[in-house]
């Protein structure tokens, strides 16, 4: 992970930024002094995510989105172009179970 201050100015996309690896990719860029863009399906722990990157001076956006969405959807990939132009590292975290 990168080290302090070392990402300033950068901007990432963390998919399964709500909770577990996700969320410990989203927070360690933040320290690293990257602007994250937190895509998540679950609005409130990626507002928690948010939360805990702002309560210690980093810089978080959201985007709630489910992880088929997030690689498939236009409008998805359009918000995530809009809210993050020149994003320079992705952490696409997010996994999908297709049913059965």
């Amino acid at each position: 992970m990168p080290t302090d201050g070392e990402l300033s100015g950068k901007v990432a996309v963390v998919t399964g930024a709500s909770r577990g690896i996700g969320k410990a990719i989203a927070t360690g860029y933040a320290a690293a002094g990257a602007s994250v863009c937190c895509v998540a399906r679950t609005e409130s722990d990626l507002a928690q995510t948010a939360a805990d990157i702002q309560r210690d001076g980093g810089n978080a956006t959201l985007l709630p989105a489910s992880s088929a969405e997030s690689t498939s959807s236009s409008s998805t990939r359009a918000a995530i172009s809009t809210i993050a132009p020149t994003s320079t590292a992705a952490a696409w975290n997010s996994g999908h179970t297709p049913s059965r």
